[in-house]
């Protein structure tokens, strides 16, 4: 193969130029035949220009694609990956993981749990998949590490793409040479043990680097957040970049001491007052609570609101600017500050903002949202409490992550039992159960599976095409597997009646079969 001369690369381009201006202003040149590709190109010559052309385009394409020497890497080659200590799961354990890998996401972490309790790694060609999944799945973190093993490190030291598993490790280089995903993987690992020294890393390159990567690296301060953040996060909110000065305002709200917050409340306190109102019952009835919240609206918009992050204009149109205002202060003062403030608690809070005319939504969305930030469990549970009837058109819906999952379990659970048929009502909404901890107990299992029989029996409308998504879906991945006999005696029969639900049982009682081999593999 004969490497081509400079004079034959540009005649590529001298082609392109006669293609464009027309043979008939710029007539093709050929060169000398002295080259082989001049040889080649010189029996063309001819009185027919555009023919000329053509295959002058021709023959310089081909010879553009076959006529280059491959390139030379002068790399040296990475040192051979060191030998692995743990043993590689079974072959079995492997298909699980592929098939896990292509269609059943939601079993990974059990799946990865269980070869970390056997003392076993993945199998090589399993590795890059894996990998990748680490990219978006930082809370499986540590359980992926543990089952790469030796191999999957080495591996990851040769692809940038996973650039983040040697962030994950100790090594102190990393802050140094790594790329953005190790770095910032390193500093959320760090913060965990050692948070100050993560800030003081930050602080010393902050000046040094990205409007994105600045937002990024201060966001791994969520971790182990504290008063002793509050200086440099306070600076942050000068920051030249938008995103940075949200991303302060955001962590400076979660800390209730700050004096961030503290300009919250400044700001709000006068605007709220709660009005305890009690009307006599009739014929000896008991008074009924017909307390609300007297709201007033600040009037203008300060340089200080301006700073802290306050957003002058709503996105909602249906909400006025100074409303607004409100709404976004009000949800970053901690929620129990009215409780102690008014001496009332959460849910007379909650149920004097429901009665409040006009402004109910504005209240209530933003203590919902305060709710949320400070994962406040007893208000967590006003909200869940006042709204348990209509869960589905409720902001509380999205509060049941908060209750400790023991708390979440009974919450849904106390629904189940009391009205079987209460699944996929506006009392229980199916998507509440993705909130709980997984696998879920015994008792919350069969309690669904009663919940779903309810629309397998074909004395109705029972092709809902919801539970049978469910049932293709999370339901056999949320389970313990161990269920699957008592499943199966409570669906079969109605499914077996009803054939609109047959090949959504059958998936899901596959579900569980598939999870209990896989289980029982490591085991063995």
């Amino acid at each position: 193969m004969i490497e081509p001369t400079n004079n034959d690369n540009n005649l590529w381009h001298e082609v392109v130029n006669n293609a464009l201006l027309g043979t008939n202003r710029r007539p093709p040149t050929l060169p000398p035949g002295d080259t082989p590709l001049g040889s080649t190109l010189s029996r063309l010559n001819g009185s027919d220009l555009e023919r000329v052309l053509l295959g002058s385009a021709a023959t310089i394409s081909l010879y553009r694609q076959a006529g280059y020497m491959p390139a030379v890497d002068n790399v040296p080659l990475p040192e051979p990956c060191p030998p692995e200590d743990l043993p590689l799961c079974s072959l079995h354990s492997a298909g699980h993981l592929a098939a896990i890998l292509v269609s059943y996401d939601d079993a990974l972490p059990e799946w990865l749990h269980a070869a970390v309790a056997a003392g076993q790694v993945a199998r090589p060609e399993s590795l890059p998949a894996l990998l990748d999944k680490g990219r978006n799945h930082s809370d499986l973190i540590d359980a992926l590490l543990a089952v790469i093993g030796k191999r999957g490190r080495w591996m990851a030291a040769q692809n940038p793409d996973w650039g983040y598993v040697t962030g994950a490790g100790n090594d102190k280089d990393v802050w140094e040479t790594g790329d953005r995903d190790a770095r910032i993987l390193f500093l959320e690992r760090l913060r965990a043990h050692d948070p100050a020294r993560s800030r003081e890393l930050v602080a010393a390159t902050w000046g040094q680097e990205k409007a994105d990567d600045r937002a990024a690296m201060l966001a791994t301060l969520s971790v182990g957040l504290s008063m002793d953040d509050e200086p440099f996060l306070e600076e942050r909110l000068d920051d030249r970049s938008k995103e940075v000065r949200q991303q302060a305002a955001d962590l400076l709200s979660r800390l209730p001491e700050s004096g961030y917050v503290h300009r919250m409340i400044q700001g709000v306190l006068p605007l709220l007052d709660f009005k305890k109102v009690e009307q006599r019952g009739l014929f000896g009835h008991k008074n009924k609570d017909a307390s609300y919240i007297e709201v007033l609206l600040a009037q203008d918009y300060t340089a200080t609101m301006k700073r802290d992050g306050i957003q002058r204009k709503s996105p909602d149109p249906r909400m006025g600017e100074r409303a607004y205002w409100l709404s976004q202060m009000l949800a970053c003062i901690p929620p129990r500050f009215w409780v102690e403030t008014w001496g009332v608690d959460a849910a007379n809070i909650v149920s004097a903002s429901t009665a409040t005319k006009d402004w109910h939504s504005v209240l209530i969305g933003a203590w919902v949202e305060a709710t949320r930030r400070y994962k406040d469990v007893v208000w967590a549970e006003a909200f869940l409490v006042h709204d348990a009837a209509d869960l589905v058109n409720s902001p509380a819906r999205t509060l049941l992550g908060i209750l400790p999952p023991d708390n979440r379990e009974a919450f849904v659970l106390n629904i189940l039992q009391h009205n079987p048929s209460a699944l996929y009502t506006k009392a229980m909404p199916a998507y509440l159960l993705l909130q709980l901890q997984t696998p879920w107990s015994t008792e919350l299992s069969r309690a669904v599976l009663n919940g779903v029989s309810h629309y397998i029996v074909p004395a109705s409308d029972y092709s809902n095409w919801q539970v049978r998504q469910d049932l293709k879906g999370f339901y056999g991945r949320y389970m313990p597997s161990s269920i699957r006999e008592e499943a199966a005696s409570i669906l079969l029969e109605g499914a077996s009646s009803n054939p609109h639900f047959t090949d959504a049982v059958d998936d899901f009682l596959a579900t569980l079969e598939f999870r209990q081999e896989m289980l029982k593999e490591f085991t063995q």
